[in-house]
């Protein structure tokens, strides 16, 4: 184990500019789609304010290990569903309602960044926190070849703070080329009535923001109560017996790795 010849090929960034749009449920289904597409594949959670990826994950209760390189100290992701993953929920439990200071989260961003040892890679997904302040800033300059998507659900709330975060990565000292728009809950799909679709958020938020910024908008992903349940159950979205959001992550799986290829 040795973080000196590891190699992560791709990565990306899942990125909204508020809270409350899914973006880690996107950010953890797509890794799995990728695992389970052959890809080997690390997800890395960088929100120190409310790490989701242990609960997401069913992984509450654990905490990393740590493998010691001659005088280095290096964090092991831990893997389920093919993923590697990597959060700030293992390294510390706080307490409900309790604050962190921000240059305490930063330098703990950063020992996370410099002491995870991921491996080889194909994919590294980033959890982005959901602010486009000096905290997600920090975070894209560790990773300057890296690449960006944009979640947003189709409410103008949603769409005004995903607009910001992409602002954010086309600033000329950030220059982060942003891949294309997911919009989450798109519409509403009852479990009884499986083809209805109910456009509960309105309607044409993602293309909205695509166009705006000349980006392809790379899947709307509807809403269902049955994918909350696997997310409260840290399952997988493979997991549903909905076959449209199984088939919706598989190909924005795939069409994300024929992006990275072109580019």
């Amino acid at each position: 184990m040795t973080k000196t010849k590891e190699k992560i090929k791709n990565t990306i960034f899942i990125s909204s500019g508020k809270e409350g749009v899914g973006k880690s449920t996107i950010a953890a289904n797509l890794a799995v789609s990728l695992a389970k597409q052959g890809f080997n594949t690390g997800l890395l959670d960088t929100d120190f304010f409310g790490p989701s990826m242990p609960i997401l994950f069913g992984l509450d209760n654990a905490y990393h290990k740590i493998y010691e390189e001659g005088k280095k100290e290096l964090f092991i992701p831990i893997s389920k569903n093919g993923v590697k993953i990597m959060s700030p929920g293992f390294l510390i439990k706080t307490k409900e309602g309790e604050t962190q200071r921000i240059p305490v989260v930063k330098e703990a961003v950063r020992q996370i960044i410099q002491k995870t040892a991921w491996g080889n890679l194909d994919y590294l997904i980033i959890d982005m926190p959901a602010c486009t302040g000096d905290l997600a800033v920090s975070i894209i300059k560790k990773f300057p070849k890296a690449q960006a998507i944009l979640v947003t659900t189709p409410q103008q709330l949603s769409i005004s703070g995903s607009r910001i975060a992409g602002n954010m990565y086309l600033k000329p000292k950030i220059n982060i080329k942003i891949l294309g728009i997911i919009e989450n809950m798109s519409y509403f799909i009852p479990d009884n009535h499986p083809k209805e679709k109910h456009y509960i958020f309105g309607e044409g938020g993602g293309m909205e923001l695509a166009r705006e910024f000349q980006i392809p908008l790379l899947v709307k992903i509807p809403f269902s109560t049955e994918l909350g349940h696997l997310n409260n159950q840290g399952q997988s979205v493979f997991l549903s017996i909905n076959s449209t959001i199984k088939l919706k992550f598989r190909k924005l799986a795939e069409d994300i790795n024929i992006l990275m290829i072109d580019h």
